[in-house]
C-alpha cells in the first residue's frame, strides 16, 4: 500500500484503559522475570524474597504514581522524554529522550535474543529440531513489527493473548503449590515483618537491586497517551493499576516458590537455575510444558508492548524535529508512527546478532539488557524529580505529598539498583557499564546542544 507524509496524528481512542493496562503488564514481563531472577535474589535475600518484591514495589509504586501525576498534567507520547521536559528545559528533553532510546534499544535487543533462544530451546525440547536461534529472531521481531505498522489495536490486542497466557500460567502453578502446602507446609516467615534484622534488611536491599528491574517497563503505558480517549484518567490507571497487579503477582509467586522448596531449604532455591519451574514439576505437573510456553508469550508480549511504546518516544523526538522529521510521521491508512516502528524494531536486531558472535543467547541477554536498565532507571530518577520542577515553572498549586514527598520516594527506590550498577570491582563487562553510561549521556548531551542550536527543534 502507498503511504505519504501527513500531520503526525495518532489514532485517538483506538485503546482503552484496559488497554493500557496490560500494555504496561506486558513490558514488565512477569513470567521470565520470575523465571531468570527468582534464584539470584534468593542467593541474596534468603527466605524474605517475597518482601524483597514488596518494598521493592512499593518504591516504584511511588515512581508510578509521580509519573501518574505528570501524566495527569501533561500527557504525551514522549512519555518521560516530554516529563524531563516539562521539568528542566528542550534541552534536558532531547537528552533525556536519547538516552532513553539507547536503554529501551538495548533492553529490546536483549529480549529479542531471548525470545528467539527460548524459542530454539523449546522446538529442541518438544520436537527433537535443532535450529540455531537468530533466525528465530527475526523472523520474531518482523513478525511483531508487521503487527505493530498495521495497527495499534491489532497489536495490543495480541499482547492481550500473550500476557494473558503467562500471568495465568503463572498464577496457576503458585496457587496449585500453595494447595498442596508446599515441601512443609504454609509458613509465615517469609512474610514476617516483625522478624527483620539489620542483617536482613541489609540482605532484602541488595536483593532489591534485582527486584527493581523486574517492575522496569512499568511506565509503558504513557507513550499511549495520544491514543487513549481520556489519558489524564485512564493512564493514572493503567500504571498504578499494572504495578499493583505485578507486586502481588511477584509476592504470591515468590512466597509459593519459598513454602515450594520449604523455608528451612531456601539454598536450593537460590543453586537452582529454573526454581519456578521445578515448582511447577513438583506440585503442577501437567502445566510444565505450558510453563515454558508461557515464557515464550511473555518475551513476546514484551517485545511488542515495549516495541509500541519505545516507537513512540521516537516519534515524538521526530515529531519535535529533534531526530530526522520522517520518524515523527503517521501512516496514513493505520494511523501509526510506521517509520519510527520500523526503524526501532530493525535497529533492535543489531545489538544482539552482534553479540552473538561471542555469547550464547543468555548471556547476551544479560550483558545488553543489563545495561540498558542502567540507562532505563537514570532517566526514571530525572523524570521523577522533573515533577516539582514542572510544578514550579508552570505555576501549579504545589501539592506536598504528591509532588515532593512521592517523587522523593520514588528516588530513593532507584538509588539501590543504581548502587549496585556502579559497585567497584565486578566482572567484565558489568564493570564498564558506568563509564559506558556516562559515554552515552555526554554524547546525547552534545547532540542535543547541536540540534538545538541549529533552530529546527518544536519545543
Amino acid at each position: 500500500m502507498r503511504t505519504q507524509l501527513q500531520p503526525a496524528t495518532l489514532e485517538r481512542g483506538a485503546l482503552s484503559p484496559l488497554d493500557l493496562l496490560i500494555a504496561g503488564m506486558s513490558y514488565m514481563a512477569p513470567g521470565f522475570s520470575l523465571f531468570f531472577t527468582t534464584a539470584i535474589i534468593a542467593s541474596l535475600a534468603g527466605i524474605y524474597i517475597p518482601l524483597t518484591y514488596l518494598f521493592a514495589g512499593i518504591g516504584v509504586l511511588c515512581t508510578g504514581a509521580a509519573l501518574s501525576e505528570f501524566s495527569r498534567l501533561a500527557p504525551s507520547a514522549g512519555s518521560l522524554q516530554t516529563f524531563v521536559g516539562r521539568g528542566f528545559g528542550t534541552n534536558a528533553s532531547i537528552i533525556a529522550g536519547v538516552v532513553l532510546l539507547v536503554g529501551y534499544l538495548c533492553l529490546q535487543a536483549g529480549v529479542a535474543v531471548l525470545f528467539g533462544g527460548w524459542a530454539a530451546a523449546v522446538l529442541a525440547e518438544f520436537t527433537g529440531i535443532v535450529i540455531p536461534w537468530q533466525p528465530i529472531t527475526i523472523l520474531g521481531v518482523l513478525l511483531f513489527t508487521v503487527l505493530m505498522v498495521r495497527g495499534v489495536q491489532l497489536s495490543i490486542r495480541a499482547t492481550w493473548v500473550l500476557f494473558l497466557t503467562e500471568f495465568i500460567i503463572v498464577l496457576l502453578v503458585a496457587l496449585g503449590t500453595l494447595v498442596v502446602g508446599g515441601d512443609s507446609g504454609l509458613s509465615a516467615a517469609p512474610v514476617n515483618f516483625l522478624a527483620l534484622d539489620g542483617g536482613s534488611l541489609g540482605a532484602i536491599a541488595l536483593g532489591m537491586v534485582f527486584a527493581t528491574f523486574s517492575f522496569v517497563g512499568f511506565e509503558g503505558a504513557i507513550s499511549f497517551a495520544e491514543e487513549t480517549p481520556d489519558p489524564r484518567r485512564a493512564l493514572p490507571i493503567a500504571v498504578i493499576g499494572g504495578i499493583v497487579a505485578m507486586v502481588a503477582l511477584y509476592v504470591l509467586a515468590t512466597y509459593a516458590t519459598v513454602i515450594g522448596f520449604g523455608v528451612a531449604n531456601i539454598e536450593a532455591v537460590a543453586s537452582d537455575p529454573e526454581p519456578i519451574r521445578t515448582l511447577a514439576a513438583r506440585f503442577t505437573g501437567p502445566l510444565v510444558p505450558f510453563l515454558q510456553i508461557a515464557i515464550l508469550t511473555s518475551l513476546g508480549a514484551n517485545l511488542m508492548a515495549a516495541g509500541n511504546a519505545n516507537a513512540r518516544i521516537l516519534f515524538n523526538l521526530g515529531r519535535m524535529r529533534a531526530v530526522p522529521a520522517a520518524l515523527g510521521t503517521v501512516h496514513t491508512a493505520f494511523k501509526t508512527p510506521y517509520v519510527a516502528i520500523i526503524a526501532f524494531m530493525l535497529a533492535t536486531l543489531v545489538p544482539g546478532l552482534v553479540a552473538s558472535l561471542a555469547w550464547d543467547y543468555l548471556t547476551a541477554f544479560g550483558y545488553i539488557a543489563g545495561f540498558g536498565a542502567l540507562l532505563a532507571l537514570v532517566v526514571y530518577m530525572v523524570s521523577t524529580v522533573a515533577l516539582p520542577f514542572h510544578v514550579r515553572r508552570d505555576g501549579l498549586p504545589m501539592r506536598i505529598i504528591a509532588h515532593v514527598i512521592v517523587p522523593t520516594i520514588g528516588l530513593a527506590v532507584w538509588l539501590i539498583p543504581l548502587w549496585g550498577a556502579l559497585q567497584p570491582g565486578q566482572s567484565f563487562p558489568f564493570d564498564l557499564y558506568p563509564a559506558l553510561a556516562v559515554v552515552v549521556i555526554l554524547a546525547a548531551t552534545m547532540y542535543a546542544f547541536i540540534v538545538n542550536r541549529s533552530g529546527t527543534v518544536d519545543r
